[in-house]
C-alpha cells in the first residue's frame, strides 16, 4: 500500500452507496486499498443559494438550472475550500470525482503541492438538449454551463473520462491538451459472487433495469417481449427499477415487475444476482446515457447485451463481440434482429464468454485501480 494522500472531493458524499450510482462509493473502496484516502463533500446547499435558483428559475420561463450557475460554482468551491484550510494539510492527490462546478472556481493555492485530477462520464456540452434535466436552457445559462467546465478543465492536471465519447467531448468542444486527457472506464457495482459458464437455451430470458420508463427504452422492450411471443418464442420479460407500473401491462404473459432493488443492502443483491443469473440477455434500449454501470454488471454475469448506440455506449458494448448496437432511429424489429442472431447455439456460448471477457479485463475495480495509479503517476 501506498503512503500518498489522496482526498476525494465530490458534492453528495462519495461513500453512500446510492450516491451516483454507487461508482464513488466502490471508487473509494478500491482507492483505500493503495492510498490514505479522505473525503469532503457538501453537507448542505445554502438556503439563499436555492432560492437564487428559484428567482432565476421564474426570471428565465423555467429555463435555468441552478447546478449549470456560475454562482452555485462559486459559493460551493468555497466551502470545499474553507474544509480544506481547516485540515491544514497537503495531499499528493486531489480527486474531483464528478463534481465540474466545485473545480472551476477552486483556488489551487490552498493545497498548492497537490495534483489536481478531474473525473466523471460526461460534459456539459454532451448533456446538453440530450438529458431531460439540460433541454431547453435559456442563452444565459448556457453559457454558464460552458464557462464553467472549461474552468474546471484547465484547473485540473488529469482529466478522466469513463468514454472515448467524453474524452471526445473535452479534447475537441473545450480544446484541452489531448495528453492529459484519459479513458478510465468504470468497474462493476456488485460483488464478483459464484460466475458460473453460460450455454444456450430454447428460452429467451430478456432483463432490463432502469428508473425512467422513457429515457430508459422500457416501452420499447415491453414491445421487443410482446413480438417475441407473437412470432411463437418463449420469451419473458424482468424489468427493474420503476416506482411505479401503467396498470396496462400487468396482463402482457411472462411479464416480471419490480421495484428499486437497493444494492446497499444483503438482500437487494443477492435478489439482484438472482435476476442477473436467470436471465440470458440485457436490453437496453435506452434513449439516452453516459456508461451505465448496469452494463458492467450485465458483463460480470456473462450476458449477452443488445443496447442503442447512444452515448458512451460504444465503449463498452462492442459490436459482434459481447452483443449488438442498434442504432439510434432502430426499431422493435431492430432490436429483435440482433438478439436473434446471437440465439443460436454455439454462438450464444460465444457472445457470452466475450461479455465476461470484456468484464475481467476492462469492467472491474480491480483492473480500474491499476489503470488509475498508472494515469496519476504520469503526471
Amino acid at each position: 500500500m501506498s503512503n500518498k494522500n489522496l482526498l476525494v472531493i465530490s458534492i453528495n458524499d462519495p461513500t453512500d452507496i446510492k450516491s451516483f450510482s454507487g461508482i464513488s462509493y466502490h471508487a473509494c473502496k478500491a482507492l483505500e486499498s493503495h492510498y490514505v484516502v479522505e473525503i469532503v463533500f457538501i453537507s448542505a446547499i445554502p438556503f439563499w443559494v436555492r432560492m437564487y435558483g428559484k428567482i432565476m428559475n421564474r426570471v428565465f420561463s423555467n429555463r435555468y438550472r441552478l447546478k449549470n450557475s456560475t454562482l452555485y460554482s462559486w459559493v460551493l468551491s468555497k466551502q470545499i475550500q474553507k474544509q480544506l484550510k481547516k485540515k491544514q494539510k497537503q495531499y499528493e492527490y486531489l480527486l474531483f470525482f464528478n463534481c465540474v462546478q466545485l473545480l472551476a472556481h477552486f483556488d489551487k493555492t490552498v493545497c498548492p503541492k497537490s495534483k489536481i485530477v478531474y473525473y466523471s462520464d460526461s460534459t456539459f456540452q454532451l448533456g446538453l438538449d440530450y438529458y431531460p434535466a439540460l433541454t431547453n436552457l435559456s442563452n444565459f445559462n448556457i453559457k454558464e454551463g460552458h464557462t464553467i467546465d472549461s474552468k474546471a478543465y484547465n484547473n485540473a492536471d488529469l482529466i478522466l473520462l469513463s468514454s472515448e465519447w467524453a474524452a471526445s467531448s473535452v479534447v475537441n468542444y473545450y480544446n484541452v491538451e489531448p495528453s492529459k486527457v484519459k479513458v478510465l472506464k468504470y468497474g462493476a457495482n456488485l460483488p464478483d459472487l459464484s460466475y458460473r459458464k453460460r450455454i444456450f437455451e430454447k428460452q429467451i430470458s430478456l432483463l432490463i433495469v432502469g428508473v425512467e420508463w422513457k429515457r430508459k427504452g422500457i416501452n420499447i422492450a415491453i414491445e421487443v417481449h410482446k413480438r417475441l411471443l407473437e412470432m411463437g418464442y418463449a420469451s419473458q420479460l424482468t424489468i427493474i427499477g420503476l416506482k411505479q407500473y401503467p396498470a396496462e401491462i400487468h396482463s402482457i404473459q411472462n411479464l416480471f415487475l419490480h421495484t428499486f432493488i437497493n444494492k446497499g443492502s444483503t438482500e437487494g443483491t443477492m435478489q439482484l444476482k438472482k435476476e442477473f443469473e436467470n436471465a440470458n440477455y440485457f436490453l437496453f434500449p435506452t434513449l439516452a446515457d453516459c456508461t451505465p454501470i448496469v452494463l458492467a454488471e450485465s458483463m460480470m454475469f456473462g450476458l449477452p447485451i443488445i443496447a442503442r448506440n447512444t452515448g458512451g455506449l460504444s465503449s463498452m458494448v462492442e459490436n459482434e463481440v459481447n452483443g449488438f448496437l442498434i442504432d439510434e432511429t432502430g426499431t422493435v424489429d431492430d432490436f429483435i434482429n440482433a438478439l436473434l442472431k446471437i440465439h443460436v447455439a454455439g454462438v450464444y456460448e460465444r457472445f457470452s464468454e466475450n461479455s465476461r471477457h470484456l468484464y475481467e479485463t476492462q469492467f472491474n475495480w480491480d483492473v480500474w485501480l491499476t489503470k488509475f495509479k498508472d494515469h496519476v503517476a504520469s503526471i
